[in-house]
């Protein structure tokens, strides 16, 4: 059946309704049934010319809605599952990312254990050549005033024997000492 036969059938029902009740009661209630049926025909006129007149657009509008919500629902859903699937992208990026920050960690820790050996070797080193320099510094420093010490102490010497040969120096005495060298040199020449 359509839409027109529908609407037809349920206005011939309200009218038959309307002469029943009328035939029933009367006028007896002084309820006026030609105003009210008027009405009714007036509301039914209205309202199915809007139908008729408004049927196609809000078809084509509830239609566009209808489908603009399930392109919405449908974007939506589609956005939830790449939500989803950056979370569980996360989601496992940070369970291994534990794993990785221990990894990192013992890496430094390795690394920086070789380094401190590495320092510790190369000041080790340096140490001992610092010493070693420092020694030897030291010796030469003690040799230096050994030398200067024993230059000090022959010059002394000599000054005390000079003055003490001078003092006692005669002409006898200077004449046996240069005789003495004499000999002495005789004696290393022949040894030679």
């Amino acid at each position: 059946m359509t839409q027109k036969g529908k609407t037809f059938v349920i206005l011939f029902m309200l009218l038959s309704l309307t002469a029943f009740a009328a035939a029933e009661g009367g006028q007896a209630h002084g309820f006026d049934w030609t105003a009210f049926l008027g009405k009714v025909f007036n509301s039914t006129v209205l309202f199915g010319g809007l139908i008729y007149v408004l049927r196609k657009p809000l078809i084509r509008l509830l239609s566009d809605q209808s489908r603009d919500v399930r392109v919405d629902i449908e974007d939506r859903r589609k956005e939830i599952q790449a939500k989803t699937g950056d979370f569980d992208a996360l989601k496992q990026r940070l369970d291994h990312l534990e794993a990785e920050v221990a990894r990192v960690v013992e890496a430094a820790r390795e690394n920086g254990d070789e380094e401190r050996l590495r320092i510790e070797e190369s000041g080790r080193k340096e140490s001992e050549r610092i010493a070693r320099i420092t020694e030897e510094e030291v010796q030469n420093r003690v040799d230096a005033a050994l030398r200067r010490l024993k230059s000090h102490v022959a010059e002394m010497a000599i000054d005390r024997f000079r003055e003490d040969i001078s003092g006692k120096l005669d002409a006898d005495l200077h004449r046996r000492i240069i005789e003495r060298n004499i000999e002495k040199s005789g004696e290393i020449i022949e040894r030679k």
